[in-house]
């Protein structure tokens, strides 16, 4: 290990600069990203934490209030039935005489009654109002194309038989599929959550069977539609349960119409729980910490695979620039070693503004400095080692030719050649 960690030291010692600064850009940048990544998915872990609790509360309230508004309605409407001389005297006259409820004065009451609460209440799908005899039945439904069936017998429907044995004089329930409602042949009944509300004849003095009920009908897309704008909430689990325990709402379907269970929220993830007073239902909502931390989980690993994405594309831009940047200085450095073999006339391309272009061109300005000095200089010694080799000339030529033609005078004496000795004489130069 040692050896090795030895040669990688060597190695990057005796790497090129660029390459030291890139490798350090690198280390730097790692350690930066992943300790930043760091702090903020943990800060950020919390903050979503805290932010889907609120929002889930935020949302569960709009629950609440929409549950509690229908049943304030609902009792409001009761109570209103009930005023002398209203709803309920009217189909108490028609005890004796069912058909008396068609009297103008008694429909006109009914009929009215029920058109001005749809339309003062824009949330309500249908009112229904039937007799406990089952002789009289009207309804008004704010949808077209909605109706209810008349000719059912309200009175059958199971729950409607458990309310009317039951002390409570006001209930909540889910059907799933109403079977009195006719949209059309091909489409099933919608789901509906109900209020009822009994109805008494307020001249006996016993109120212990009801005269009629009173419905309300309301869409669960309806509550849905109250905390919709609170996107970020849907990873809650909202319920809304009657005094039987059974849910009548939640944003999962599967769960609506059965008795509630601990398991679909635990106390440790209920952030939200409050009953409407005397009516008896709850409103729940829960964020599971197993779902916030999916939730956190997802986003580690995305905020990991663009963290590791940016860092290998930083990786990929520096080793572009570092294959870019390096086959400039290589032509820079093979510039240099033909200056140093005695090429001053070479010239490197300038191609751009940065500090690699200023080297090129200061590299071009030095060439052609030297060069010029070079061949300045080279010009000026050969001419002066021509003058003074010309001088040189000057003075040896004389002396040289002088004594050849002196020698050759010494041998034509000893020859006794005297014609020769007299010609050679008078070609000596004079001095």
């Amino acid at each position: 290990k040692e050896l090795s960690a030895m040669k990688y030291k060597i190695r990057l010692q005796n790497s090129s600069i660029f390459k030291k600064i890139s490798f350090l850009t690198v280390l730097v940048v790692l350690v930066i990203s992943f300790l930043l990544t760091g702090l903020l998915l943990t800060q950020l872990s919390q903050n979503i934490h805290d932010k889907n609790r609120l929002l889930v509360q935020e949302a569960t309230g709009k629950v609440f209030t929409f549950f509690q508004d229908s049943y304030n309605i609902t009792y409001n409407q009761r109570t209103l039935l009930h005023s002398t001389g209203y709803i309920a005297d009217s189909i108490a006259s028609t005890r004796s005489n069912p058909s008396d409820i068609y009297n103008p004065e008694h429909l006109t009451k009914i009929t009215d009654y029920m058109a001005a609460l749809t339309y003062s209440n824009s949330r309500l799908d249908d009112v229904i109002l039937f007799t406990a005899d089952g002789e009289n039945r009207f309804s008004y439904s704010a949808k077209s194309g909605r109706k209810v069936y008349l000719g059912f017998d309200f009175n059958e429907l199971s729950y409607i038989q458990d309310f009317k044995d039951s002390p409570e004089v006001i209930t909540e329930i889910y059907d799933s599929a109403p079977p009195y409602l006719t949209i059309s042949t091909s489409k099933a009944s919608e789901p509906t959550i109900t209020f009822i509300a009994k109805i008494f004849d307020m001249s006996l003095p016993s109120k212990q069977f009801p005269l009629g009920y009173l419905m309300f009908n309301y869409s669960p897309a309806t509550v849905d539609a109250t905390y919709s704008e609170i996107i970020e909430a849907s990873d809650g689990d909202y319920f809304v349960l009657n005094e039987g325990n059974q849910v009548i709402y939640s944003n999962s379907a599967e769960r609506i119409g059965h008795r509630f269970s601990r398991e679909w929220a635990p106390d440790m993830d209920i952030v939200y729980q409050k009953t409407i007073s005397l009516s008896g239902l709850q409103v729940i909502g829960s964020v599971s910490d197993y779902k916030l931390q999916q939730k956190t989980a997802d986003l580690v690993r995305q905020s990991i695979l663009l963290t590791v994405c940016g860092i290998l594309l930083i990786i990929v831009v520096i080793i572009i620039l570092h294959h870019h940047y390096a086959k400039k200085f290589q032509l820079l450095a093979s510039a240099m070693g033909s200056i140093s073999g005695g090429d001053f006339s070479l010239q490197l391309p300038v191609n751009s503004e940065d500090e690699i272009g200023y080297l090129s061109r200061t590299f071009n300005t030095m060439s052609s400095t030297l060069n010029d000095y070079i061949n300045k200089n080279y010009l000026a010694e050969t001419q002066r080692r021509t003058a003074e080799l010309y001088a040189l000339q000057a003075q040896i030529n004389p002396h040289f030719l002088a004594n050849t033609i002196e020698s050759i005078r010494m041998r034509a004496l000893e020859n006794d050649d005297y014609e020769a000795v007299s010609y050679t004489h008078l070609t000596l130069p004079t001095t």
